[in-house]
């Protein structure tokens, strides 16, 4: 009887446990949404946006036998400074005139604040090779300081051209924390405003000619991108209200699959896409030639599609295998202006059946097949605290899943570490999957 006790004890003490290292949601407001922002204003000069915050997740983290708080916000990234404290911050990318330097700054702004609590330091940014767990917390001169981190409610990053556009993100910091006054202050309402101070600027985007058409894949990035999209068409349409127009596609083969892939580049054409296609040895098959190939298209016909057809070993790709690059033609960021795929092929027959597969897909779809609504997950169990948000692999590809089921999916496959295998994949392939997402390690080998 003794011990039974004694075990409804441990039980009981397991539970409050786990309840105690949930993340706890702290509501600010009643509202389905944590974050709510909205553009109050938009033109060529000044830029006004909303932020209203109605909730964080409050987790808690043991440091040297202490209790601190780990502050989160899902879908929102973080402060990842080694040693400073780890908080959320509000990231949001706005369209910016062509040319001229942008400064931001808070016109109104209400917030609580939470006394008594510790914020545990960022263990900083981590390669994938290194565990987490391994690192100890290190605590930063920041620690030391009678004042708010970080400093600035509002930031902008350097701005950036995305095909058509340039663009700025514009970053709120809601939360910021008093280390020695152990107090954190919360952001439940901040109105921002971004103006133009002057001419010149990083990634001014010089244009050759006016902005006349657009391609209807990238104006959903851009509706989806930038907060203020549809606004600044409505003010200047002559600007901003092209023509939607596929843009074109180009394929760069091995020489020996060209005849393969012909049908491929015939039917791109009979759908409405103007598609070309050069052999590599024409262009020359290293990344410098490649990328120079793709930048005189992208610049004299506002090439849209890039096909790659052969693995490495036939088409060359930049260094660490990384074909995006490949669409980072305008500007010193990393936006993409163009879209990049490959047929990773060795021999004619992998070529030739890619091909098939592709086109008969386009061509005949299975009208009610219900593997249309069918997805796939795989992903290892490594990355966490370090990758996207600081998620795992599995836990990322867990969100991708949640949407897709939120969406038209019926079914998706969680093929994950540790018990995932190449055979479950297979299955569900053959079965019929109408997307399939990998999250992980990679390598050319």
């Amino acid at each position: 009887m003794v011990m039974k006790k004694i075990y409804c004890l441990l039980i009981s003490l397991l539970l409050l446990t786990s309840l105690s290292w949930s993340a706890q949601w702290v509501e600010l407001a009643a509202s389905p949404e944590p974050v709510a922002v909205k553009l109050l204003e938009s033109s060529d000069s000044r830029i006004q946006l909303n932020y209203q915050l109605n909730g964080f997740e409050r987790d808690e983290v043991i440091i040297n036998g202490e209790t601190y708080a780990v502050i989160g916000l899902d879908s929102e990234s973080r402060l990842w400074v080694k040693g400073n404290p780890e908080l959320p911050r509000l990231c949001r990318s706005v369209i910016i005139p062509d040319d001229g330097f942008m400064e931001a700054s808070v016109i109104s702004s209400q917030y609580r604040e939470f006394s008594n609590i510790k914020i545990a330091p960022s263990k900083g940014h981590l390669l994938r090779s290194v565990n987490p767990d391994d690192v100890p917390y290190e605590f930063g001169e920041v620690y030391q300081e009678d004042a708010w981190y970080p400093e600035k409610i509002v930031e902008l990053r350097e701005p950036y051209i995305l095909r058509d556009l340039r663009g700025q993100v514009v970053e709120v910091n809601a939360f910021q924390y008093n280390p020695v006054k152990q107090v954190l202050r919360v952001y439940t309402e901040i109105t921002v405003q971004v103006d133009r101070v002057g001419s010149g600027g990083e990634n001014v985007f010089v244009r050759t000619k006016p902005l006349e058409k657009m391609d209807p894949e990238f104006r959903r990035i851009y509706q989806r991108h930038f907060l203020n999209f549809d606004l600044v068409r409505a003010l200047w349409p002559e600007r901003y209200d092209p023509v939607e127009e596929v843009g074109p596609m180009l394929v760069i083969t091995y020489d020996d699959f060209y005849d393969a892939v012909m049908p491929l580049v015939d039917w791109k054409n009979q759908k409405g896409i103007p598609t070309t296609i050069e052999n590599v040895s024409v262009i020359g098959n290293n990344a410098t030639d490649i990328k120079n190939y793709i930048r005189g298209l992208y610049e004299t016909t506002g090439l849209t599609f890039v096909l790659l057809v052969g693995d490495a070993a036939q088409v060359a790709t930049p260094s660490g295998g990384e074909d995006p690059t490949y669409a980072q033609l305008a500007g010193s960021d990393h936006y993409p202006e163009l879209f990049v795929g490959r047929f990773s092929a060795e021999t004619v027959g992998q070529a030739y059946t890619q091909v098939e597969r592709t086109i008969d897909y386009e061509k005949f779809p299975q009208a009610g097949a219900d593997w249309y609504h069918k997805g796939t997950g795989v992903a290892s169990n490594q990355g966490a605290g370090i990758g996207h948000y600081g998620e795992s692999d599995d836990e990322h590809m867990n969100y991708i899943r949640r949407d897709l089921l939120d969406y038209t999916y019926t079914e998706v496959d969680q093929i994950y570490d540790p018990y995932g295998t190449s055979g479950m994949v297979s299955t569900a392939l053959n079965e019929g999957r109408g997307t399939i997402n990998y999250c992980g390690h990679g390598s050319t080998t």
